[in-house]
């Protein structure tokens, strides 16, 4: 069975008798049309003409437009696939209207009102509708930085009961159709009611809702409100794509999306985001080697970032060890997907001043600093939306000269040799920080 993606143009509550002119030019036509018939005419038959214009035209600016565009979550997921259900359709529509920066000027607010279907433990399902709000809120925040200034206000429902009877009761293929009714509307415990529901007719009533019901109770509803005025046509014609209806599976299933309590709403406004990708970086690598270490990265193409590590240490581990180290690395980055999301590639560079101390020997650069090139590989895990982990490795070479001296104060000078390494120039495993979300 196929699931599909619902807009639907409503208006909102807070007022009324509001509709839209089909261009903007029609102002300027009515208006001067108007001051011609005022200039040939009687009040009299002016007023009969404006009556009968009134009928004939509709009325700009009186009441704020909603617009409404479902997508489907998969079973006990909050991510957002793209390939599932109509969901492509409805993203690509979602799109096109906020991608522009016209039609996002005509924008007041936008309303996420997110469900999940009532299989399971209540309070997992109101937890798992406010993780698919906050999963749409950061989708809305990285893919359309145009809704940097609109208030977006959430609304986790929970368990949709209330779609689930509409849906119910609009599926006439549905056997047991009346006694599922007749659980929802005398049982009001949800566990309960779902207790009841599972065992009904052997459970052959809920293995149906399973395949044809449920899953379109898996969704997030985002709820675009226009401003009060004249919403251009062409935004109208993009906000109402051509998209499979509910009503194409189910006849009636299209008043689920009636259901929209309105408690008190979680209100975020997204953050004006960057066009470039940021991050602060800590290498837990390096912390093991005793080294303070900080690194900052940007995005500078579009799949470009520049990684800028500094690594220092100036004291002794031991009586007979030591690393002091200033090394500076940094790294282009090439992203498979944008910067700081999955798999990167790139080379580095290195440059370093170095003391150290190990045993009978210490070692020392000769004046003139450690440099040398490398490529390395890595990759990036989000952990939430500000937190991260990062791994990579990296090859290649190294050239110094170095002074051996005994370990011992005011060691003698033994030798001078120089270093030609090839192999393991980067290694880390990083926690992260993001300054601005990829």
């Amino acid at each position: 069975m196929e699931f599909i993606g619902v807009i639907t143009a409503e208006s909102c509550t807070d007022s009324t008798n509001c509709t839209l002119f089909s261009s903007y030019a029609g102002h300027y036509l009515i208006s001067n049309t108007l001051y011609t018939i005022m200039s040939m005419l009687s009040a009299q038959k002016l007023l009969a003409i404006l009556f009968l214009l009134a009928l004939s035209f509709p009325v700009c600016g009186q009441e704020n437009i909603r617009i409404t565009h479902t997508a489907f979550f998969r079973f006990d997921k909050t991510d957002i696939d793209i390939a599932y259900a109509d969901n492509r359709n409805v993203l690509n529509c979602l799109g096109t209207l906020l991608s522009d920066s016209f039609h996002v000027s005509f924008i007041d607010s936008i309303h996420l009102y997110t469900y999940a279907s009532p299989e399971g433990r209540e309070k997992y399902n109101v937890q798992l509708s406010v993780r698919r709000a906050d999963t749409m809120q950061r989708y809305l925040a990285d893919n359309y930085p145009l809704l940097s200034s609109v208030p977006v206000s959430l609304f986790p429902q929970g368990e949709n009961w209330d779609g689930l009877r509409a849906l119910v009761s609009a599926d006439t293929a549905f056997n047991e159709r009346e006694e599922v009714l007749m659980i929802l509307d005398k049982v009001h415990n949800p566990a309960r009611r779902e207790s009841l529901l599972k065992f009904l007719n052997g459970g052959k009533a809920f293995r149906y809702m399973q395949q044809h019901i449920l899953p379109l109770l898996r969704n997030a509803m985002i709820c675009i409100v226009w401003i009060k005025g004249c919403l251009n046509s062409t935004a109208l014609s993009v906000s109402l794509c051509r998209m499979k209806t509910v009503g194409e599976m189910i006849e009636t299933a299209g008043s689920v999306s009636t259901y929209l309590p309105a408690p008190t709403p979680y209100i975020y406004v997204l953050p004006k985001t960057s066009d470039r990708y940021s991050a602060l970086k800590t290498n837990l690598a390096a912390w093991a080697i005793a080294s303070v270490n900080l690194a900052y990265e940007i995005q500078i193409g579009h799949r470009f970032s520049l990684d800028l590590p500094l690594v220092w240490s100036s004291w002794d581990l031991t009586r007979t060890s030591a690393l002091r180290i200033v090394l500076f690395q940094p790294e282009l980055r090439y992203w498979f997907s944008k910067p700081g999301r999955g798999h990167f590639l790139g080379p580095h560079i290195h440059i370093a001043r170095y003391n150290l101390k190990w045993k009978e020997y210490r070692y020392q650069d000769t004046g003139y600093p450690l440099w040398g090139v490398g490529f390395s590989y890595g990759y990036t895990v989000s952990l939430t939306a500000l937190w991260g982990v990062e791994f990579n490795l990296g090859m290649g070479y190294a050239n110094s000269r170095y002074k051996t001296f005994l370990n011992m104060p005011n060691g003698a000078l033994c030798t001078i040799r120089p270093l030609r390494y090839w192999g393991v120039t980067n290694l880390g495993l990083s926690f992260i920080y993001k300054l601005s979300k990829p």
